[in-house]
């Protein structure tokens, strides 16, 4: 911790210990009782979903009148009106038209990516150590080994210094990797895209993008005006599951790609190996990975606010890191580079020690606030891999996400977050510093 800082324990007359660090757990709940106030959630779908309620049934109940007549619920025209939806809004000018193909989750396109971009068993695909774990359960799918690699500090995402040291010190394994999977964390677009791009060019890599995380985030990636995450690489993945900025009412997912041959394919893999019109022929070994008609109907409903949501979470963002510098807490707030647009999917606040972590997350739950560990382990970590069940390869220390996973925790960040609620936010945080003796520097 941080000399000349003292943190609270919850009562703001008392003076912190070097207690422990408290279990992990991804969401740090509390009581609305030991507050006295309503609780601040650390997703705000549950609002979401009751400020929707009203449109969601009557989309549900246009679906359910549609298939009155259609007699299916799944694959019919709302998935594809919602596809239409994603590839206008998403589009980039002068440049060849996006194909959205609707799954039935984010790990399911992430799945199917690595189909459609040919990685089979044996091949290697460079993973950042920072992620949820379907990014690296895909690889395994397929029968390849991801490459963990390092993060860059502030942005969160993949290092490109990291994958280029690894391919200097581990010449062994470089003419197995066929894939790169930059993933846009938190909602922001990895700022080294482009000189990911030409990497991956020179070296012959797919790109996936991984976009779980990043629904409507942009990037200058080329001089020539916005791009929007998931369009950069030769496929996009998206969750469009009901906590991301724009989802469904469960769980769904959303592949993004220029190439036709390979939408088609995707299309006839998530319906189990179908071509449209053929219905008991079994062209490639597919998966059932469709999304319903309900849910599409759901999606549409969100998208169509993802724009005026995102600059709500501009917003909130904005206020949160002006209220942090203005106090001088020592916490390292997301960086986002000159030329990009974070779709602030989270809002990660990182300590110098787990221990300054832990004490910051008992002074804002002790006032109500929760909060969210986005991700409490590296990948490498997770007992999957220590166990052995899973093989990985470990580029380096991986000192970055380790770090990050230690000390970074997640504040309430979504379009339904109230203005006071915001306040109550930044009083909480300030009030676990409330105790520190002013010292040169003020930095971690």
């Amino acid at each position: 911790m941080q000399r000349g800082w003292k943190l609270c324990d919850g009562n703001p007359t008392t003076r912190a210990s070097s207690a422990p660090t408290p279990p992990q757990t991804q969401t740090q709940t509390q009581t609305a009782a030991s507050s006295g106030r309503v609780p601040i959630p650390a997703q705000g779908n549950g609002r979401r979903m009751k400020a929707l309620r009203a449109e969601l049934h009557a989309a549900w109940n246009a679906v359910m009148d549609e298939a009155e007549e259609s007699g299916t619920y799944t694959l019919g025209e709302p998935v594809r009106r919602f596809e239409q939806m994603v590839e206008d809004a998403w589009a980039t000018p002068n440049a060849d038209p996006l194909h959205a193909v609707m799954v039935n989750s984010g790990t399911t396109a992430l799945y199917g990516a690595l189909l459609a971009c040919g990685i089979q068993p044996g091949d290697c695909v460079i993973v950042p150590a920072m992620t949820f774990i379907s990014t690296a359960l895909a690889c395994a799918w397929v029968g390849a080994t991801p490459i963990f690699v390092d993060v860059t500090p502030g942005t969160w995402t993949l290092s490109l210094d990291a994958v280029r040291q690894f391919l200097v010190e581990r010449a062994d394994l470089r003419q197995r990797i066929r894939a790169i999977i930059p993933v846009h964390l938190y909602g922001q677009i990895a700022p080294d895209m482009p000189h990911i791009l030409a990497l991956a060019q020179e070296e012959g890599w797919k790109v996936i993008e991984d976009a779980s995380q990043a629904h409507g985030a942009t990037l200058v990636a080329d001089g020539h005006g916005n791009k929007f995450a998931g369009t950069m690489g030769d496929i996009g993945c998206f969750s469009m599951s009901g906590v991301k900025n724009a989802g469904v009412a469960e769980d769904g997912g959303c592949l993004l790609t220029r190439d036709p041959q390979m939408a088609d394919f995707l299309r006839m893999w998530r319906d189990l190996g179908r071509k449209s019109g053929d219905r008991y022929g079994f062209h490639a070994p597919g998966v059932r990975g469709r999304m319903g008609q309900l849910n599409a109907a759901c999606g549409m409903i969100q998208f169509l606010h993802l724009e005026e949501w995102n600059a709500r979470r501009r917003a909130i963002a904005a206020r949160y890191t002006q209220a942090i510098r203005e106090a001088g807490l020592p916490l390292v707030t997301p960086i986002v580079p000159d030329g990009s647009a974070s779709a602030w999917y989270k809002y990660v606040v990182v300590a110098g020690t787990p221990q300054e972590r832990a004490r910051i997350e008992v002074c804002l739950r002790a006032a109500g606030v929760e909060t969210e560990r986005y991700y409490p382990l590296t990948l490498p970590e997770q007992p999957v891999y220590q166990s052995g069940q899973l093989p990985c390869v470990v580029a380096g220390d991986l000192a970055v996400a380790r770090h990050l996973a230690a000390c970074g925790t997640c504040l309430p960040i979504y379009p339904e977050l109230l203005p006071d609620e915001q306040e109550r936010v930044i009083a909480a945080l300030t009030q676990a510093y409330a105790n520190r003796q002013p010292q040169p520097g003020g930095t971690i």
